[in-house]
């Protein structure tokens, strides 16, 4: 079952007005286009498929009662091995397969998906509740969830490795490598069927980005450092976040499409506002 997550902004008529100052300004959040939606549910495993649409808003997404659920999934697919936590973090565009057993609750309960709310308030104060799971009787489920559930390949030597710059300027002026975004302007010529090894920072001190490339699914190596080789962050990847000063390195190899294709900070206003650069694959 697929969960479309989003922020909103509404005015005093309720119709939707848009809203900057990184999400602050949205003042509700909806779920496959509802407010506080509720679903009924039978006490059985159900897999959801969620994408965050907000335009800047990054998700914290967790059960009212604390309780784990299994991800299974993320941007490209299925991870190589379930991961199981309580807390699933999504930036704007990325997306995560997770599995959520009901079995464990009786008739009657009421369940809701959350937005946590960061403690103390900051910045970009999160709001919410976003779906409530109304838990009916038991159900037959043969399901299970495997121990693996896919095989990734060793990553190839790359031929190439680029370093790359986010930065929000102090003009509200989004920048690639120094760079506003420019039509017709190529960025970064890639040979077909190359590998190549990038290390992505967020130059902003405050701030956050995420990291978005079109048409290629990539691998997140390290982050700040640190190896990445388990959990939520270790399948196939097109969307990345980055926190305020974060580096981190993806590789990818570039065999899939030919032609100039975009990436960008997936958070839409920073993309809008110049943070997006052109790759030429051929």
């Amino acid at each position: 079952m697929p969960i479309a997550i989003r922020d909103i902004r509404l005015d005093e008529a309720g119709q939707i007005v848009y809203a900057m100052n990184d999400g602050k300004d949205r003042n509700l959040m909806l779920a496959n286009g509802v407010a506080y939606p509720y679903l009924a549910v039978a006490a059985r495993k159900y897999r959801f498929r969620i994408v965050n649409t907000s335009n800047l808003r990054t998700l914290d997404l967790r059960l009212s009662d604390g309780s784990s659920y299994v991800q299974i999934g993320s941007d490209g697919g299925l991870l190589a091995r379930p991961f199981t936590t309580s807390s699933l973090t999504l930036s704007s565009g990325e997306r995560a397969d997770i599995v959520v057993d009901f079995a464990r609750y009786a008739a009657g309960t009421r369940l809701v998906l959350k937005n946590a709310v960061a403690s103390p308030p900051g910045p970009e104060d999160q709001i919410g509740d976003l779906l409530e799971f109304r838990v009916g009787d038991r159900a037959e489920d043969r399901s299970r969830i495997p121990d693996t559930l896919r095989s990734l390949p060793p990553l190839p030597p790359p031929d190439r490795t680029r370093e790359i710059e986010l930065l929000m300027g102090a003009d509200g002026t989004g920048l690639i490598d120094g760079k506003a975004y420019q039509e017709g302007r190529v960025d970064a010529q890639i040979p077909f069927g190359s590998t190549e090894l990038w290390s992505i920072r967020n130059a902003n001190d405050r701030g956050s980005h995420n990291f978005h490339v079109h048409l290629v699914q990539f691998r997140v190596v390290e982050r700040n450092g640190q190896p990445v080789t388990a959990g939520p962050e270790s399948g196939l990847k097109d969307t990345v976040r980055l926190a305020p000063g974060e580096t981190v390195k993806v590789q990818a190899t570039f065999g899939g499409y030919r032609g100039d294709f975009v990436y960008h900070c997936h958070m839409i206003d920073h993309a809008a506002m110049g943070m997006m650069a052109t790759m030429r694959v051929g």
